[in-house]
């Protein structure tokens, strides 16, 4: 009969929650408990490869005492997996080998690693080999000029540094809500490769370097062609932060009496703004609020708080979902007033006692 284990799971969405439970329990002849991230009688969790290298996750690890593994779905997050030197699995594609290890490691238990059936008395008595060296390879730039009359698919990229950019950021934002078309987005020289119809963005520099889309120089593609040595990132993450990071304030953008209701959590990956934007996210998470009302429960200027709400209005993150009355614009305001002759007092009661 089998024991009862305590588990938890970290940074994922209610039904990768569910998902991962159920795998988990059909797999595991123990009992599964599902307890919090910081029960005492917890013995194993599971950690979104995502979020491994924030600080508040390498924190936790470094002072859980439990076992500790890793989930994915996509290259991005194996990288990260594989990084973080925390046992990995892909939710999506994974064999029975490769599941059973992981839930070994998720128990507690010995993950064995098959060793070679070749004997080492046979594998002695075989001649060597002596490996021949190769002519190294020429070297390629991605930005060479496409060939005349080649044939070669290595031959039929775009030629990058002869497109034509532009610095119409709003045409780029209007075409992306189609979802249609490939594109290259330049911040200097560094680049993105936007696949819009599968929702993908790929880099070729660490991802927590975005910056605004005001500093972007974009083009279409004919064919699209990412550098092998960029990395894969979802679509409306890039969008997201490229916006967030930018100085505009989208002032005809946002109504101000605009209801506005998250959809689910934005995922900063810059440290410049990344507390604002889970703060601001937090005060819209249960129930609908307006842009004033967010601007004074977190005492954040106008120009963050509609930035903020483009940005999530633009990557799917947050949705309108309907407008405020005027007469509940007008109870904002009153409250607004309340709010800060609260604050005055508190501040003059302060002074007064030399606080």
């Amino acid at each position: 009969m089998g024991t009862t284990k305590s588990f938890a799971l970290l940074g994922f969405l209610p039904d990768t929650e569910l998902r991962l439970k159920t795998l988990i329990q059909q797999n595991l002849t123990d009992t599964v408990e599902w307890v919090t991230a910081t029960d005492s009688a917890l013995e194993g969790v599971v950690i979104n490869a995502d979020f491994i290298t924030s600080p508040q996750i390498q924190n936790y690890i470094r002072r859980s005492t439990a076992n500790i593994v890793c989930c994915y779905n996509d290259d991005d997050g194996q990288r990260q997996a594989q990084r973080s030197q925390i046992l990995g699995l892909n939710i999506q594609h994974h064999d029975a080998t490769e599941l059973q290890a992981w839930l070994s490691g998720l128990s507690g238990q010995t993950v064995v690693t098959p060793i070679s059936t070749t004997s080492s008395s046979s594998a002695a008595q075989a001649e060597p080999v002596q490996p021949q060296e190769e002519p190294a390879p020429a070297r390629r730039s991605f930005f060479s000029a496409v060939k005349p009359n080649a044939t070669s698919s290595d031959n039929q990229e775009d030629d990058l540094d002869r497109l034509t950019l532009s610095t119409d950021y709003n045409e780029l934002l209007s075409r992306l809500t189609t979802a249609n078309g490939h594109y290259i987005v330049r911040y200097g020289n560094r680049a993105v490769w936007i696949d819009a119809p599968k929702n993908e963005a790929y880099l070729d520099f660490e991802r927590d370097k975005i910056e605004g889309i005001e500093n972007t120089k974009w083009a279409s593609l004919s064919n699209f062609n990412p550098s092998k040595k960029a990395r894969r990132l979802q679509l409306d993450l890039w969008l997201f932060e490229t916006l967030w990071q930018s100085s505009l304030d989208f002032s005809d953008a946002v109504p101000d009496n605009g209801l506005f209701k998250l959809n689910r959590w934005p995922r900063p990956l810059c440290a410049h703004g990344r507390s604002e934007a889970l703060r601001l996210a937090a005060f819209i998470q249960s129930s609908p609020a307006t842009m004033s009302l967010l601007k004074n429960k977190t005492g954040y200027d106008e120009t963050m708080v509609r930035r903020f709400i483009y940005a999530g209005l633009q990557s799917g993150q947050i949705q309108q979902s309907g407008t405020a009355s005027a007469a509940d614009m007008a109870r904002e305001q009153e409250q607004k007033q309340v709010d800060q002759a609260k604050l005055g007092l508190l501040r003059r009661i302060r002074i007064k006692l030399g606080l």
